[in-house]
């Protein structure tokens, strides 16, 4: 039984498109789907995580405003600076959590601690309760006029 032309016994090599017969196994080594051996482009995989410093933001700026409102604002036209911080600072920030996490999601590979979800809603909460005490020193001005 003579197998080494590459045929089944008995015939000949069977031609490719160039006229030479098949290549012999050996070439066939250099075929990633030959070798059993998955290849991925061969770079690192990069674990992506949320953004928390986004919502660590959208803290500070909701708490600072709130803070400044109460404090520094009580009868001048400054107490919309603090509220436009509240609204526009704290809830800009949890935006941009959302945006880069959604980015960071469809990446190769995504790893979310469960206690991020708490995190935002107590973001979500002091950006809520910021607007609300800031409206309520921009209302306060607003009757003195």
């Amino acid at each position: 039984m003579d197998v080494s032309s590459g045929g089944w016994p008995g015939q000949a090599a069977a031609p490719t498109a160039g006229g030479a017969p098949w290549p012999s196994s050996d070439a066939n080594d250099q075929n990633p789907w030959s070798t059993g051996e998955p290849q991925f482009g061969g770079g690192p995989v990069i674990v992506s995580k949320p953004p928390l410093v986004w919502l660590y933001v959208s803290m500070a700026l909701a708490v600072a405003s709130a803070a400044v409102a109460y404090l520094v604002t009580k009868q001048t036209v400054l107490a919309l600076a603090p509220w436009a911080v509240a609204a526009l600072g704290s809830f800009g920030s949890l935006s941009v959590f959302s945006t880069v996490e959604a980015k960071r999601r469809a990446s190769q590979a995504y790893s979310r601690d469960p206690s991020v979800g708490l995190v935002y809603a107590v973001a979500a909460v002091l950006a809520v309760a910021a607007v609300v005490a800031t409206a309520v020193q921009v209302g306060f001005w607003a009757a003195r006029l």
